[in-house]
């Protein structure tokens, strides 16, 4: 359970930081994410 509860955290997180930052820092972030949670960057 708490896991969900941190993934949700994360993707609330990640939503709303996506609309407050311009192209280059979104990458940047997505970039970040695929790193920490060894995601495919090609996703």
């Amino acid at each position: 359970m708490a896991k969900v509860r941190l993934l949700d955290f994360y993707h609330f997180a990640f939503e709303q930081t996506f609309y407050m930052i311009n192209d280059k820092l979104k990458k940047k972030l997505f970039l970040s994410y695929c790193k920490w949670f060894n995601l495919e960057e090609n996703m």
